[in-house]
């Protein structure tokens, strides 16, 4: 649920959006919403550090991906539950490089 309310909330994973979109003020009550949307199971700071985490591993697969290998490592596909979900940072993770 956290990936699919963050990715409705652009401003807080592209950061090609425009600055006054992504100003602390406007930032913080986005992580707010997202908070509200886990039904106080999280604060938004605890969404806040697992998107953060997610975000980490996922930049370290895509980054392992772009080793060189063996060709029998090519047809490795990765299993972490999440890597197809956070499919959309790609670009945007990609371009901070």
């Amino acid at each position: 649920i956290l990936i699919a309310e963050v990715y409705l909330r652009e401003s807080l994973w592209n950061q090609n959006v425009a600055i006054a979109r992504r100003d602390r003020r406007t930032m913080d009550k986005l992580w707010q919403e997202v908070s509200e949307t886990t039904k106080g199971v999280y604060s938004s700071e605890e969404c806040k550090r697992k998107w953060k985490n997610l975000c980490d591993r996922f930049m370290r697969i895509v980054s392992a991906e772009k080793l060189p290998s063996g060709a029998a490592s090519q047809s490795k596909k990765n299993k972490w539950r999440f890597y197809e979900s956070l499919n959309f940072l790609r670009d945007t993770l990609l371009r901070r490089e």
